[in-house]
């Protein structure tokens, strides 16, 4: 069973799957923790072998552009909630959604997507963060201001946005094709990512 881990230092995130090897290979590296996907094919059976190789482990919803306007905020989280649930994620830890390439959307409908996002995690016992990458409306003021969110995450994306006061407690560092890097520590606040340990 997964317990409650505050997440600090060298990390990466990866939507494709994380083998045995995969996860030897990163701890071998160095890394201490990941973000898994919960949209991934293989997400429960990553999951297992990212605790069991001695990962710690925070989870994100990845994107999908029409998400923004045939889902709602509620209705796309509960899909991660789903997942989450099956896996023994423990309650309190954090399930960032990714808020990129959102189209025509304005700073105010994402502001609402992103808040009906984040109240069904936070209503279903878990910490809701936010990534904010490429190509997405929202200010640094309104991230912070205007938005339920929990904590934030900072994409290597040069157009990403570090929310006014709170900033991140994690920052992606460096983005690849197959792996991107983040480092992991308290927010302006103190604040840290939550996440699973073995």
């Amino acid at each position: 069973m997964a317990t409650l881990v505050a997440m600090s230092g060298k990390g990466l995130d990866k939507s494709g799957s994380a083998s045995t090897t995969d996860v030897a290979t990163w701890v071998a590296d160095g890394y201490k923790n990941i973000f898994r996907n919960t949209l991934s094919s293989t997400f429960a059976q990553d999951y297992d072998n990212c605790l069991a190789g001695g990962l710690q482990v925070a989870l994100f919803q990845g994107y999908y552009t029409p998400a923004y306007t045939d889902e709602t905020g509620a209705q796309r989280a509960q899909q991660a909630i789903d997942a989450v649930n099956l896996v023994g994620y423990p309650a309190g830890a954090y399930i960032f959604v990714d808020i990129e390439e959102t189209g025509t959307a304005t700073e105010q409908y994402m502001i609402d997507w992103i808040n009906s996002w984040c109240k069904a995690v936070q209503a279903a016992g878990y910490g809701a963060g936010v990534y904010f990458g490429a190509n997405q409306p929202v200010s640094a003021y309104a991230a912070y201001y205007d938005t339920v969110s929990n904590r934030y995450w900072k994409s290597c994306s040069t157009s990403s946005i570090t929310p006014d006061v709170q900033g991140c407690c994690v920052i992606q560092t460096e983005c690849t094709s197959s792996v991107d890097y983040d480092t992991f520590g308290a927010d302006s606040l103190g604040d840290y990512c939550m996440g699973a340990r073995a």
